[in-house]
């Protein structure tokens, strides 16, 4: 009787243990299964997002047009804000102990390097170092100098110097982003000239000339954009600039720009930094620039051949530096996903000084295409996304560039810039419908006008041209 007793007792004592765990069982299956519900639409949605950024076929053929496709063009802009911001935290925090020791080498020879004075001598010629005079003699200096590679002294009597100047640097410090850039190039040459941070190889002579045509540009870029720019601060700018092809094309292989390998510029939206490849010493052909110089007669292969000596390397500086002004002062936004015209053509249209100052040799390139009917449609144009740019080669891609100049200085004139800006505020306030139809009917509603009427005012610019 007892142990039949004890019996009963142990049995809903072992029930009542094995009640909370089947019960924490069961609560673990109903969150899986959560889970499992939230997961599988986010890996959905994910994939859905890669297929309309890339128009990944065959899967965006079904769905390009519908409800998706705008949903997703809608909800990227937003993600890629989100990732500039969590890069820039990463590329803000604090250095390891590691690169902070790497950083005080590198701000210790860029104190060295670093040149005090501006030397103009009565010969022409102008110079840069830390100049310091002779105590024992009052009518002799000496100026310390660093040529790119090496420090040297060089021996100055004041008889031959027309004047020197003191010059100022910011007082700005460097911050971990900085650094860090300077220290995924710590074996190049470093310059600080405010709002530039310069890695190149050469010497202070180059950056400054390189300095005097960003700031130009700028000041230029903020006085003809002026009503459409959130900002007129840019921050500081990171400028690598690379004395050698294998150089320049090893760093865009390295960013996935192998759109651009063909070029000898580029400009990363992400982290704010130019890219340029100094050709000045080669003939490096380029695909996109054409010097204006270049007699007309001459063929597109010799008018590329022609600049790239001596005049492409600022023309690219210009395209290049108003890639990043555009994004950084808020009239394009900073968004991979924008119309190759209108990011093309404003860069294009920033090449000359001034601005409005006609190009021939594209002029003469579109009159050739417009008589032989190879013109790229202009509503093909216009819908043409900035990352489907690998899909233009050859002759094709030098008719786009050369369009999207056309096409944008066209409507930069001053009887339509107001309505062209309108639209431009309409369309960064809605970055979802850039290189879609309704972007082309805002275009046209905008400006008061028709696809066929601008076509007609275009192929009318083109047959008019000098």
């Amino acid at each position: 009787m007892a142990e039949e007793e004890r019996g009963q007792r142990e049995e809903p004592i072992q029930e009542a243990q094995e009640r909370p765990v089947a019960k924490g069982r069961k609560r673990l299956k109903v969150l899986l299964q959560l889970l499992h519900l939230i997961i599988l639409p986010l890996l959905l949605l994910i994939y859905l997002l890669y297929v309309v950024e890339k128009r990944q076929a065959p899967v965006y053929h079904l769905i390009a047009g519908t409800p998706v496709e705008t949903f997703c063009l809608k909800l990227t802009p937003l993600i890629w804000q989100q990732k500039n911001f969590f890069e820039r935290q990463a590329l803000n925090s604090m250095l390891l102990p590691e690169e902070r020791q790497g950083a005080k080498h590198i701000l210790r020879k860029m104190a060295v390097i670093r040149p005090s004075h501006s030397v103009f001598l009565k010969n022409g010629e102008k110079l840069f170092g830390k100049l310091r005079d002779n105590r024992k003699k009052e009518s002799v200096f000496y100026l310390h100098y660093y040529n790119g590679n090496y420090l040297r002294i060089r021996k100055l009597r004041l008889e031959e110097i027309a004047w020197r100047k003191v010059i100022v640097y910011p007082l700005e410090e460097l911050d971990c982003r900085d650094l860090r850039f300077l220290l995924s190039y710590k074996d190049y040459n470093h310059f600080y000239l405010h709002p530039y941070i310069f890695v190149t190889r050469d010497r202070f002579a180059k950056v400054l000339e390189l300095h005097q045509t960003l700031s130009s540009l700028a000041d230029e870029f903020k006085k003809e954009f002026g009503p459409l720019l959130r900002s007129r601060e840019v921050g500081k700018i990171h400028v690598c600039c690379f004395p050698s092809e294998a150089e320049f094309l090893e760093q865009a292989a390295k960013l996935n720009a192998y759109a651009l390998i063909n070029s000898v510029g580029f400009f990363q939206k992400s982290d704010n930094r130019l890219f340029l490849y100094d050709n000045s010493q080669t003939n490096r052909k380029h695909l996109h620039i054409f010097d204006p110089e270049t007699p007309a007669g001459d063929s597109p292969e010799a008018r590329l051949t022609h600049g790239a000596v001596s005049v492409n390397m600022n023309v690219i500086t210009r395209h290049e530096g108003a890639h990043q002004l555009a994004t950084a002062l808020g009239v394009l936004p900073a968004y991979e996903k924008i119309p190759f015209w209108l990011e093309e053509g404003l860069a294009q249209y920033c090449e000359r000084n001034p601005f409005q100052q006609p190009h021939p040799a594209k002029l003469a390139l579109l009159r050739r295409a417009l008589e032989a009917k190879q013109l790229i449609p202009w509503k093909e144009l216009l819908t043409t996304s900035s990352v489907d740019r690998m899909k233009l080669t050859g002759t094709r891609a030098q008719l786009a560039y050369a369009q999207s100049w056309l096409l944008f200085s066209h409507l930069m004139r001053r009887s339509r810039k107001p309505q062209f800006f309108k639209y431009l505020i309409s369309q960064r306030e809605n970055p979802q419908l850039y290189c879609a139809e309704e972007s082309v009917i805002s275009l046209v509603n905008t400006l008061n006008t028709t696809l066929e009427v601008l076509e007609r005012q275009l192929h009318q610019r083109i047959r008019n041209a000098e």
